[in-house]
């Protein structure tokens, strides 16, 4: 990995051109923390993330993951695509309720020319984890 750090003024135009998306907000996911390769988010659950066992849904968790994956990738200055998301959950999902808050680490770990691979973290407030995430992405050839 390249040790670049993004200039605050940068940090502060992709935090708001990245929450300013449409699917962040109808979802409540905020992005607070960008640097090069590396984003962190958080997720207050509420009554639409709740599956029909009144549980936290596992697709709110991949959403919140894909989205702060994204945001890492966006910090790269170059278009990349997700090829491959594969998710692990664990039991602490199930003690998730309303009101508490998720949260999200994403950091790339292999750039090269074409492929980056990213790991996701997703954590309840009290840092226990929820699922681990792995990606592979993918700079399209123009």
């Amino acid at each position: 990995m390249k040790d670049i750090s993004l200039a605050d003024d940068e940090k502060q135009d992709l935090l708001k051109k990245i929450n300013n998306c449409g699917l962040a907000q109808t979802m409540g996911i905020e992005v607070y923390d960008l640097d090069h390769g590396y984003a962190k988010s958080r997720l207050k659950v509420e009554k639409k993330h709740l599956n029909v066992l009144d549980i936290l849904h596992g697709a709110a968790v991949l959403c919140l993951a894909d989205y702060t994956a994204g945001a890492a990738r966006t910090t790269l200055g170059v278009d990349v695509v997700a090829l491959q998301i594969n998710s692990n959950f664990t039991g602490a999902i199930i003690g998730i309720g309303l009101e508490e808050t998720i949260y999200c680490e994403a950091r790339s770990v292999v750039e090269d020319q074409r492929i980056i691979y990213q790991e996701i973290m997703v954590n309840d407030g009290n840092g226990h984890l929820i699922t681990m995430i792995t990606v592979t992405g993918i700079k399209p050839v123009n």
